[in-house]
């Protein structure tokens, strides 16, 4: 949709990104803002349908990936148990074998949230 060009005061750049380009996830590092973030994955059907139909989330799954046994992969995994997110880990290996497109770095792994997520 065309941004509101009125508003602008002469700056080009409108926004950071819109949704369009939006990464939707549960297996997120922080607490809190996985929490959120399922609150409101868990109702996308719901926004979908009193739209009237308009369609803004496609399931594609997201991949996050560092350093093997950093704070950033744990932390995933753990908050993703406690809220009861389905997630896999994936070492260099696996990632490389389900992934073959991509390039990993030695040393990595991988947290995959195949569903509910894009």
């Amino acid at each position: 949709p065309e941004r509101p060009r009125a508003l602008w005061g002469g700056v080009e750049l409108f926004g950071a990104h819109y949704d369009e380009g939006r990464i939707t996830r549960k297996t997120d590092p922080d607490a809190l803002w996985a929490a959120l973030a399922a609150a409101s994955v868990d109702r996308y059907g719901e926004v979908e349908r009193e739209s009237g139909g308009v369609a803004f989330f496609t399931e594609a799954g997201h991949l996050a990936v560092g350093p093997a046994g950093s704070d950033t992969v744990s932390s995933r995994v753990e908050v993703a148990a406690r809220l009861g997110v389905q997630c896999e880990v994936l070492g260099e290996g696996p990632l490389s074998e389900r992934f073959p497109y991509l390039a990993f770095p030695p040393g990595c792994e991988g947290v995959l949230e195949p569903g509910e997520s894009g």
